[in-house]
């Protein structure tokens, strides 16, 4: 037992008076007028503290017998039970954590949960597993689950029933880990994508890029003022999902499920971001109240929706546009009524809203761009390509291209470009160069100068015998030439990405 902690639960004073009182008083008398008094008092102190040694070890036997409680000689006792090969023992916190992983391994053996976090921790990515015989087609029968409510929410395809072909998303999402398409039985030898479905098959669907969170990036302007890049070299590229696998959920059996298309570090599909599901409730209609303000028609209107579940802004305007109140909904000054039912009505589970803004922003003077006024669609050279500014809804003010890494204003007057800021995710292999990571190296070289801001670096700035740090993510112009350079560094600070445009070459 680890007995050099500090324990104060008073046992060694309760067990010192005890064992004292049990001393006939004659001898207790004695002790103290003794030519070396209190010798009989310091034993019983003694036999006080192994009495109290004794207690705390009966009280903490339950506790010895759970590995997160246990105290650290009762670890590799555990661990014996369960056959693992123990790490270092001076690697205390490791050993503990050693067992307690394959004991939670052990008792979920052969789950979708396991399966997905072997994944993680084998190689490091991220991924999912799906099992292949759930794709299957064929007849269902009774002793099937019962459909969950993710089973063909894009393309309304049942398990092992007929395509619906019409849902263009759908063959986006085909021979991917969230298709939802059902597939005939192939019984070949298992290569590529031959024989991949099949009853005993798992498909391991990995993903090795990581997403980097890029904030306050200056965008690459692409001239008119409107159209810009989110990369600040103003490169087309793919934005990525941030990875998140829905925080405590990792820790809580009953709240975990598979990786969900937007949780996973993949490059971000346009219909993804897109996808906007809506759903009245009482207190979203009440809080529209609140925000926009109702009319006493408008709000039995809206009631009148409250539990029919609503796929696409296209289906909610529709269904708005049946109801008698339809012009002050739809077209209220601003469309701030439509607006409040855009953002109050989407639910949770749906990409709209699982991506903005924690995703992918953008910002006018600091102020985000609202979600309810950003649409997704194919931004093609300067212009929209397919798009036309007929094409976008009036009360859109922003397209964002998350497959080209663009984005325009339309409905809007052109922002000012100093007063344009962004945030999003990109994709790559690891930690090379400057990045929003840890590279606590840089830390280790102190600055003789730093700026932030995005400013233009002047001649003045430049240490042409120290160090130059810039501070964030954003976009340095004017860097000068510098005519008498003997050691100088110019540096990203650590966890950034600025981007320099150099003045001269």
């Amino acid at each position: 037992m680890n007995t050099t902690a500090t324990v104060e639960d008073g046992f060694e004073a309760y067990y010192a008076e005890k064992l004292w009182q049990m001393i006939p008083p004659i001898y207790r008398l004695e002790d103290g007028l003794a030519a070396k008094p209190h010798v009989l008092r310091s034993l019983v102190e003694i036999l006080a503290r192994q009495s109290a040694l004794l207690r705390r070890s009966q009280d903490h036997l339950w506790d010895d017998a759970f590995v997160e409680l246990c105290n650290d000689w009762a670890v590799p006792y555990i661990g014996e039970l369960l056959g693992t090969r123990l790490v270092s023992a001076t690697n205390r916190r490791g050993r503990r954590v050693d067992v307690a992983k394959t004991i939670y391994y052990r008792r979920r053996k052969g789950t979708l949960r396991v399966l997905e976090e072997l994944i993680s921790d084998i190689t490091g990515w991220d991924g999912k597993v799906v099992e292949q015989f759930k794709r299957l087609a064929r007849p269902r029968h009774g002793l099937d689950p019962v459909p969950s409510p993710l089973q063909g929410r894009i393309t309304g395809t049942m398990p092992g029933g007929w395509a619906d072909l019409r849902q263009l998303q759908g063959g986006d999402l085909a021979d991917s880990p969230f298709d939802e398409y059902a597939h005939l039985a192939d019984f070949r030898q298992h290569r590529g994508l031959t024989g991949l479905y099949n009853i005993p098959k798992l498909a391991f669907h990995l993903y090795r890029l990581v997403a980097y969170k890029m904030v306050d990036v200056t965008p690459f302007a692409r001239g008119g003022g409107l159209d810009y890049s989110f990369d600040p070299s103003g490169r087309n590229i793919p934005l990525f999902n941030r990875h998140e696998r829905g925080g405590s959920a990792e820790y809580n059996w009953e709240a975990w499920q598979s990786a969900r298309e937007w949780e996973l570090p993949a490059a971000l599909r346009c219909r993804l971001l897109g996808e906007s599901n809506f759903e009245f409730t009482s207190d979203n209609i009440d809080a529209i109240g609140s925000l926009a303000g109702l009319t006493v028609g408008e709000d039995a209107d809206l009631r009148t929706l409250i539990g029919w579940p609503i796929a696409g802004e296209s289906r909610l305007k529709a269904t708005l546009a049946d109801l008698p109140n339809a012009a002050t909904l739809l077209n209220a000054p601003n469309y701030v009524l439509f607006k409040a039912i855009l953002r109050l009505a989407l639910v949770a589970d749906c990409g709209k809203h699982a991506l903005l803004p924690e995703t992918l922003t953008v910002q006018v003077a600091d102020v985000d761009v609202a979600q309810e006024t950003i649409a997704a669609g194919h931004l093609a050279g300067l212009g929209f390509g397919p798009w036309d500014t007929a094409s976008l809804p009036a009360e859109k003010n922003l397209m964002v291209d998350p497959q080209q890494g663009r984005f325009s204003f339309r409905n809007v007057g052109a922002p000012a470009p100093a007063t344009i800021t962004t945030q999003y995710h990109y994709g790559f292999s690891g930690n090379i160069g400057a990045g929003p990571y840890d590279r606590r190296a840089v830390e280790d070289v102190a600055p003789d100068v730093t700026v932030s801001g995005g400013i233009t670096i002047t001649a003045a700035l430049l240490q042409e015998n120290g160090v130059l740090q810039l501070n964030d993510n954003r976009t340095y112009d004017g860097l000068p030439n510098a005519s008498a350079v003997r050691n100088m560094t110019v540096q990203a600070a650590n966890q950034t990405r600025p981007y320099i445009r150099l003045g001269m070459d």
